[in-house]
C-alpha cells in the first residue's frame, strides 16, 4: 500500500504530538522540536512542522498545518502565515545527503539542554533508523 499526502500530512502532525506527549517537548520547549516524513511520492520533498502559526504548540499540531519543503529547505506549500522551521537545513541536509532516510526527528529535551549546564558536553547524534532500512547512528559532534 502506497501512503497518500493525506496519509503523510497526518503522521507527521501525529508525530509531532508525540513529541510533547512522551515528554521530548516540555515546558519552555513545549514548540520546539519537529518531525518530518519524506513524502513518498516525492522524494525531493517532506513535510515537517513549521511556525507562525497562530498556536504554536507540538501538542495541537494538525495535519493541514504541516508545511512541504523541498532538498534546499524552500517553502514549496503550507498554510497561509506558516513558514519552514529554523531548523529546516537541517531536515532537508539530512534528507540529500541520505536518500534512504524517511523521517527527521529534533527535539531540545531538557535531560540533554541540562548536560552543558552541568560541565558536560553529550555527542550530537543524528539516527537513521528502521525507516531507513538500517540501524546506524553517525556522530556528527566532530568528536569533542
Amino acid at each position: 500500500m502506497t501512503a497518500t499526502a493525506v496519509d503523510v500530512r497526518r503522521d507527521v502532525a501525529i508525530a509531532n504530538r508525540v513529541l510533547w506527549a512522551t515528554g521530548l517537548c516540555t515546558g519552555i520547549t513545549t514548540s520546539l522540536g519537529h518531525a518530518s516524513l519524506r513524502l513518498p511520492d516525492r522524494p525531493d520533498r517532506f513535510l515537517v512542522k513549521g511556525r507562525g502559526y497562530k498556536m504554536d504548540a507540538l501538542a495541537a499540531m494538525r495535519p493541514e498545518e504541516m508545511i512541504e519543503c523541498d532538498l534546499e529547505g524552500n517553502l514549496v506549500d503550507g498554510p497561509p502565515g506558516a513558514t519552514q522551521c529554523f531548523e529546516v537545513k537541517m531536515h532537508s541536509w539530512i534528507y540529500k545527503l541520505y536518500p534512504q532516510v524517511r523521517s527527521v526527528v529534533h527535539v531540545h529535551p531538557r535531560f540533554t539542554a541540562a548536560g552543558p549546564v552541568g560541565g558536560a558536553r553529550p555527542p550530537a547524534l543524528h539516527r537513521a533508523d528502521e525507516h531507513a532500512g538500517t540501524n546506524a547512528q553517525t556522530d556528527v559532534s566532530g568528536g569533542h
